[in-house]
C-alpha cells in the first residue's frame, strides 16, 4: 500500500509497474487526488474485500504515471505550491500559487502531436493528460477518465486572457469545461493512445504531483500495466 499522498503513489507505481506486485492506496498525504477517483478509498476493510484489477498507467518519457500528467499554467502553479505548503493548508497554498503565477506570462507556444499526427501548434494556457480524473487539490480535469479503457484523456486550453481564465477556472475545477458552451472555442479534447508536446524552451511538467522541466514530453498509454486493489 502507498500510504501518503500523490507523490508516494507515484513512487510506488514506478516500483510496481509491469510486475506481478499488487498495490493499493491509503490516502493520508497533503495531496490525495488519485484517491478521489474511488469511493471510500480510506476504508481498508472495504478495499481488502475486493479482488485486484489490472489498470492502465501512462508512460511519461522514462517514468510512469497512474493519475494525471499536466503542463503549462497549472504545472507552474504546482511547482510554486511547496513554498506555501509550509504555512498554509493545501487548498490555500494552491490558491496563493495561482495568484502568484497570474502575475507572470500565462500562455506559451507548443506543438502538439496526437497519435503520430500534428494536432495544432500555437499558444496554450495548459494541457492535462488523464488516466484518472483529479489533480491540483480537487480539479476535475478529466471527467471522462476510466482507469482501464486503454485511452488517455487529453485536454488542452488555448490561449486565454486573465479575465477569461478567472471565469474558466471554476468551471474547469468542477469538470464542466468539456460541456460548457461558453468555453468551447478554447478547449481541445481527445481520447488517444499517445501525445507528444514540443517547445523551444524548457516547460514545467507535473506527473502525479511531482515536477520536472523539459522541452519535449512524450506520453503513451501502457494498458493494464499495474495490479490495483481498490473500491470502484
Amino acid at each position: 500500500f502507498a500510504c501518503g499522498g500523490d507523490g508516494t503513489v507515484y513512487e510506488v507505481v514506478n516500483g510496481a509497474v509491469n510486475t506481478n506486485v499488487c498495490m493499493g492506496v491509503y490516502p493520508c498525504g497533503s495531496g490525495n487526488d488519485f484517491a478521489r477517483y474511488f469511493t471510500d478509498a480510506s476504508d481498508l476493510d472495504k478495499v481488502l474485500k475486493n479482488k485486484p484489477i489490472k489498470v492502465d498507467t501512462l508512460k511519461v518519457n522514462d517514468s510512469y504515471s497512474i493519475n494525471v500528467v499536466n503542463l503549462g499554467f497549472d504545472a507552474a502553479v504546482n511547482g510554486a505550491v511547496d513554498k506555501f505548503k509550509k504555512r498554509f493548508k493545501v487548498t490555500t497554498a494552491y490558491n496563493l500559487s495561482i495568484i502568484t503565477n497570474l502575475l507572470k506570462r500565462i500562455n506559451h507556444k507548443y506543438k502538439i502531436i496526437v497519435d503520430g499526427e500534428v494536432l495544432e501548434e500555437g499558444k496554450f494556457l495548459l494541457m492535462s493528460l488523464g488516466n484518472a480524473s483529479y489533480y491540483g487539490g480537487g480539479y476535475k480535469c478529466a471527467p471522462n477518465a476510466i482507469l482501464d479503457d486503454g485511452l488517455i484523456e487529453f485536454c488542452a486550453v488555448r490561449k486565454v486572457s486573465r479575465f477569461t481564465l478567472a471565469k474558466l477556472i471554476k468551471v474547469y475545477k468542477k469538470g464542466e469545461h468539456l460541456t460548457n458552451k461558453k468555453f468551447k472555442k478554447y478547449i481541445i479534447y481527445k481520447q488517444c493512445k499517445s501525445v507528444e508536446v514540443i517547445s523551444d524552451y524548457n516547460f514545467e511538467v507535473t506527473v502525479d504531483g511531482e515536477n520536472f522541466r523539459t522541452n519535449r514530453l512524450k506520453v503513451e498509454i501502457a494498458p493494464k500495466s499495474i495490479n490495483l486493489v481498490c473500491n470502484k
